[in-house]
Parts: structure tokens; sequence; C-alpha cells
């Protein structure tokens, strides 16, 4: 289905970053290492490497893994980009992870964080921004399971042991590629490893 999605020439979510992110860039160290799963064609990866981050991606989509090339080409950076399931790309250590519109089944996602949080070095950051629980009444893209979709206070217990930086419960509006259109339900958390 990724494949499908991403062999087209037009960027599914467009090749600007996550808004979200990139407002919150703050919390992360300048060049610092920063991990990206499942980062489709690469535009949060490429945007992190033009900051000046050390970017590491991966994404289980062979098609997104060559647009998300193209795409730092074009943009004269570079990042580590990898074509691998979330489940097979071994976590090594970085001082942040972006885990952007990062759904997973609801029985590997708790399992998927912790193993994220474990990741992270001392004063590392995580951020997760993706779709909230009401965004089933919406029809601007996201997953047609409810079970997939985010609370702050499941994500307040899937990262247990964080400090918590900042956490957002609210209905924007999405101009992410024709994949990503109009009012949705949206959570963002931030926390910290100490």
């Amino acid at each position: 289905m990724w494949d499908q999605r991403y062999q087209s020439d037009t960027y599914a979510y467009g090749v600007n970053p996550n808004a979200y992110m990139a407002a919150h860039l703050g919390y992360f160290k300048p060049g610092s290492s920063v991990l990206v799963p499942a980062d489709g064609e690469g535009r949060n990866g490429v945007y992190l490497a033009k900051q000046g981050y050390l970017v590491t991606t991966f994404d289980g989509s062979i098609e997104g893994c060559r647009k998300a090339r193209q795409l730092a080409d074009r943009e004269g950076v570079s990042m580590a980009s990898h074509h691998a399931d979330f489940d097979a790309f071994v976590l090594s250590t970085y001082d942040g992870i972006v885990l952007s519109f990062f759904h997973t089944p609801a029985s590997v996602r708790q399992a998927y964080h912790r193993a994220c949080m474990a990741a992270l070095n001392p004063g590392g950051i995580v951020l997760v921004h993706g779709f909230g629980s009401q965004q089933m009444t919406y029809t601007s893209g996201g997953p047609r399971d409810p079970e997939m979709l985010f609370t702050l206070p499941q994500l307040r217990d899937d990262f247990d042991g964080l400090t918590v930086l900042q956490e957002d419960d609210y209905v924007g509006s999405l101009d992410e590629g024709p994949y990503h259109q109009g009012p949705a339900h949206l959570i963002g958390f931030i926390g910290r490893r100490s």
C-alpha cells in the first residue's frame, strides 16, 4: 500500500516538514543526533538535516526511501536513510526521536514507544505528533482503526519515566500534501529523558 502511494512523482504528504515538529525544535540541542522512524518520503528527515541535525531515518516503503534520497539530494543535505520496517530496524542511541504520524497497531504501540524511550541518550527528547482519538469524525487522513489513534493519557503511560515538557490535544488544520488536508484532531507530546 505504501509503495503504491509513494510511487507517484507527487509527494503524498508534501515536502514541507510536520509543522508541530518544526515549531518545537527548540527542545532539541543544535547538531544533535535525531532518529525519524517511518519518515516516508523524507520530508521531516530532510528538514532536520537542513537545520544541522545528524539525522537517521527509516521506512518500510522502498519507494518512500527512494524519494527521501531524491529530496535530500535536491536540498543538498545528507542523512542516513534505511529501508526497514519498524520492527526490524535495530535502534541505536539518539539525542532525539521524532514520531510524526507514526501510528502502529495497538498491540505493539506501547512496546515500541518504550523501546524508543530506552534508545534516548540522557537528556534526549522524544516528540510525538499524530492523530487523536476523535480523528474518525474527520476526513483529513489517518488510520481508520480507532485503536491506532492517540490520547494523551496513553502517551503519558507509554513514555512513563520521561519528564513531560509539553502536551497538546487540539483540532488543527492540516495542509500536508494530498493525503493530509483539512481539520484534524491532533495530539502532541514532548518528553525528556533524565
